[in-house]
């Protein structure tokens, strides 16, 4: 199925793809080999800037959008585009150690790519290949099949170049040491409260206290329920999509609703909005950042914050939003 899409995500590819606009695009990172994108991260001054391609299609970096959080200056900004498409398998989720690995239905090629949108190919095709997230050394194992159906393991750099024979076991530790986004809680870490989930098997779907009572039943709609820290817990459907955001005893921080609610990252968590916008909310359900920038989401995919960015598509491309706090 996925070859048969080849050829359709080629013609996205090609309306999509970017031109260069003169000046230069920030510096490679050392490890990376190659630089496939072109598109200028948000001006300082504050305006907006935009990036023609080699098509009719421009690309409008919007202005950063600001809020204030624990008395200290929030921002969210658009800050790369890269040309490399965001469509079925393989999306990117979140960087680890400055680094994410994903797949480009267009190219037909497992690809790195860092924080200002440097990319190297790693390898070609997408059937039987896993690649781990790449360590603090910049090295990743990668999973691939040979013709006897027998797994083959190798080490490889942020240039997707082999370095060497790995093992079974390098790519299982790989897989643990991964400073992993999507985990949410199933109790508060002290075990007062735990998050009875129809996703989980469990018919209660409510919070419980520590001693199984009730403390807060949720209509039948509801089928998911998980904390997403001790303060923060979070209640909805993930078919169809829908999330409410509450404290650990389950009432309501905020009385919206959202298409989808990340992990939290030093108290701050991004959001889509049910008209598909990114924003960003504190632990408390205050929304700090309202939903201002469109993204083109896929509610199987998620939203995470790692590493103070956020990938997300725009476009139908790969693009990496900055959050800072100051």
């Amino acid at each position: 199925m996925m070859r048969k899409l080849v050829a359709l995500f080629t013609v996205l590819a090609l309306l999509f793809c970017f031109a260069g606009c003169g000046g230069s695009d920030t510096d490679a990172d050392a490890n990376l080999g190659t630089s496939s994108t072109n598109a200028p991260a948000n001006t300082e001054s504050g305006g907006s800037s935009s990036q023609s391609t080699s098509s009719k299609q421009t690309i409008v970096f919007p202005d950063p959008v600001t809020g204030t959080y624990n008395g200290k200056t929030v921002t969210l900004s658009l800050h790369k585009v890269l040309d490399v498409s965001y469509a079925g398998q393989g999306n990117p989720r979140w960087f680890t150690n400055g680094y994410e690995v994903c797949y480009d239905d267009a190219a037909d090629k497992w690809i790195c790519f860092d924080y200002d949108g440097n990319t190297a190919q790693i390898t070609d095709g997408y059937d039987d290949v896993d690649i781990t997230p790449f360590d603090r050394n910049g090295v990743a194992v990668m999973r691939t099949l040979d013709s006897d159906v027998k797994s083959q393991f190798s080490f490889i750099n942020t240039k997707g170049e082999k370095t060497g024979k790995a093992t079974k076991n390098d790519f299982d530790e790989y897989v643990k040491s991964d400073d992993d986004c999507d985990v949410y809680m199933t109790q508060t870490s002290d075990g007062s409260r735990k998050a009875a989930s129809k996703s989980e098997g469990d018919e209660t779907n409510a919070v419980l206290d520590k001693n199984g009572k009730v403390i807060c039943q949720f209509p039948e709609d509801y089928n998911t329920v998980y904390f997403n820290s001790d303060e923060m817990l979070i209640a909805g459907s993930y078919a169809p999509f829908f999330y409410t955001v509450r404290d650990a005893d389950g009432k309501l921080l905020c009385d919206l609703t959202f298409e989808n609610v990340g992990n939290l990252e030093n108290g701050l968590c991004a959001f889509v909005s049910k008209d598909g916008k990114l924003g960003i909310m504190s632990e408390k359900g205050e929304i700090i950042i309202p939903a201002t920038f469109d993204i083109r989401y896929d509610t199987h995919d998620g939203i995470f914050l790692s590493e103070g960015r956020i990938i997300a598509s725009v476009g139908g491309k790969v693009a990496v939003f900055e959050l800072t706090v100051k």
